[in-house]
């Protein structure tokens, strides 16, 4: 029984060295290395291994349009995460439907003005000086690229909140940038 106490506790420290050791800066990180008799340390730790889950699974989303990487993204399990990481990834979630919605505003804007009946309006328009649908195009292609340039610094921000709150779990988040 001695042996076997003897073990654990070598084990115990072992890993809370390896812990303590890994990082020596502790600014702005969770303290892995506080333990409580709530267990924080194990709580910590499945934090620590649910975000590095999410962040895998997330690289994993990789889409050719913004509505199929918003579904991927949405099957992504946040079980275990801590509070802080699951409600940025949320919004980094949002910001992806609201790309996925303009990548459908800017298909049908598409259509709209290629259509043939806009081509023989803006022919007709022009025949007799106005310009107001050609007018009209471009203040909307502009309102869209202003709206995708927003969406995609949006989108930039909520991740870097998620990898930023990932490092406070003392996790390498160079390979998720």
């Amino acid at each position: 029984m001695f042996k076997k106490i003897t073990v654990n506790l070598a084990l115990i420290s072992c890993v809370l060295l390896f812990i303590t050791a890994c990082d020596e800066s502790t600014e702005n990180k969770v303290n892995l290395t506080e333990n409580d008799s709530k267990g924080n340390t194990i709580r910590i730790i499945e934090q620590r291994v649910a975000i590095i889950r999410v962040l895998n699974e997330d690289q994993n989303c990789s889409s050719s349009s913004a509505e199929a990487q918003f579904n991927k993204m949405r099957a992504v399990s946040l079980e275990g995460c801590p509070p802080r990481f699951t409600s940025a990834y949320l919004k980094h979630l949002a910001a992806w439907r609201r790309k996925a919605r303009l990548e459908k505003e800017i298909e049908s804007f598409i259509i709209r003005f290629n259509s043939d009946a806009k081509m023989i309006e803006a022919f007709f328009r022009g025949l007799v000086l106005d310009f107001g649908t050609i007018t009209e195009m471009e203040n909307e292609a502009k309102q869209l690229r202003n709206a995708e340039l927003q969406i995609s610094n949006e989108i930039s921000t909520t991740y870097m909140e998620c990898l930023s709150i990932a490092a406070e779990y003392d996790i390498d988040i160079s390979k998720y940038k």
